[in-house]
């Protein structure tokens, strides 16, 4: 797809493209792409084929953000293991649709998505999500209910770019 929704260069120089037609890992040297694609007979394929984000984490897991779901892919095992919203269990994500991801210095990971609660911590442990959530009432919440990216700067905040409330910290 000509539609690219994010691009990312890991450790290893390897070139990752999001696109709405999946994710595409370019082979440097062969000059080839190897796409990614959502399959709904393989509960280990992409969430969704529309990518809106990518990271590699610290311990060289890809986490790919899609617009149906969280994604940890392995690499080597080339599988997916899909984090999705479950609106009995108040411990998943907020919502489907994952906007960004960060791995923050101490190695947490926050996922900021477009609806719902907005941020999530990721404890990896208990493969569980903390949710936080922005509330009009309270000016120290997070400025809007739509986080597009995160950052953390050089001091360790994390900053949250929103869709209507501007810049949180």
């Amino acid at each position: 797809s000509n539609m690219i929704r994010s691009v990312y260069e890991d450790r290893a120089g390897t070139i990752w493209v999001g696109t709405a037609a999946g994710l595409n890992k370019l082979d440097r040297e062969s000059k080839q792409f190897t796409r990614y694609r959502h399959d709904s007979d393989n509960p280990d394929s992409l969430s969704h084929n529309l990518v809106w984000s990518i990271l590699e984490d610290s311990a060289g897991v890809l986490w790919v953000g899609t617009e149906d779901g969280l994604n940890r892919f392995d690499p080597k095992t080339e599988q997916f293991v899909r984090y999705r919203h479950n609106p009995d269990d108040p411990q998943t994500l907020p919502h489907n649709f994952i906007f960004g991801i960060l791995e923050d210095q101490q190695g947490t990971l926050w996922i900021g998505s477009y609806h719902g609660k907005s941020l999530s911590k990721f404890d990896r442990e208990a493969e569980t999500f903390i949710n936080f959530t922005h509330d009009p009432e309270d000016p120290h919440s997070i400025g809007d209910y739509r986080v597009r990216k995160l950052y953390e700067d050089s001091q360790g905040n994390v900053w949250l770019t929103t869709a209507g409330g501007g810049l949180s910290r």
